[in-house]
């Protein structure tokens, strides 16, 4: 894994949610965790399945007219599938699915693996 001091600034020119870290994270206890950036557009409520996720913002980017908030997220266990957001733009309240980088089909029956749906 590597880290950067200058995350990529490049704003898409049109709305968009993308996942640019997903992995093992460590606190108080080991966790899973994400972080998202949204171009253009604010994230009001993710959720795994019925779970609604605790969305923190981490930083704001600014470039003239757009900015990128990038969040963090953290579930409680290994996570496939797909989250369910619900994202403010300019035009109003939208919703849009964040695919995991897991996919939930190829999770096996007995995994310890959360599968979202």
């Amino acid at each position: 894994m590597t880290c950067s001091t200058t995350p990529d600034d490049r704003i898409s020119p049109a709305p968009t949610l993308d996942r640019l870290h997903e992995g093992e994270v460590y606190s108080a206890r080991s966790a899973y965790g994400l972080i998202l950036a949204a171009d253009r557009e604010t994230v009001r409520s993710l959720s795994c399945g019925d779970e609604r996720l605790v969305v923190r913002r981490v930083r704001v980017i600014e470039a003239g007219d757009a900015t990128r908030t990038i969040y963090g997220v953290e579930l409680d266990n290994y996570s496939a599938g797909i989250l369910r957001a619900e994202v403010v733009r300019a035009d109003g309240r939208h919703k849009e699915i964040l695919p995991l980088g897991t996919p939930a089909d190829e999770i096996t029956a007995g995994a310890s693996w959360h599968v979202c749906a």
